[in-house]
């Protein structure tokens, strides 16, 4: 597995740009996605992967120290959903 600085020399490898250009498309990638989800609910890569939000309601759930009762607040989460060309891909 790829840490960000791997994979950020892999991009500027792979595109012929240096790795401050790389991070910087990485990073204008990751804050419009966030931008993207944030705003409009998700993003959707057709045959790769899209990305969506779900909320998660309140619940009661138990302190794993503790075995102790605790409030779990709502919250939004992002749902991830493989497209057939990166099943494809991940399963040659």
């Amino acid at each position: 597995m790829n840490n960000k600085t791997q994979f950020i020399a892999k991009l500027a490898s792979n595109q012929s740009i240096t790795k401050k250009q790389a991070a910087e498309n990485l990073a204008a990638v990751l804050n419009t996605i966030t931008d993207s989800l944030v705003n409009d609910g998700g993003v959707q890569f057709i045959g790769d992967f899209s990305l969506s939000t779900v909320a998660k309601p309140a619940r009661e759930g138990r302190n794993p120290s503790t075995g102790k009762p605790m409030k779990i607040k709502a919250s939004t989460a992002v749902k991830y959903k493989t497209g057939a060309k990166l099943k494809t891909a991940l399963n040659k």
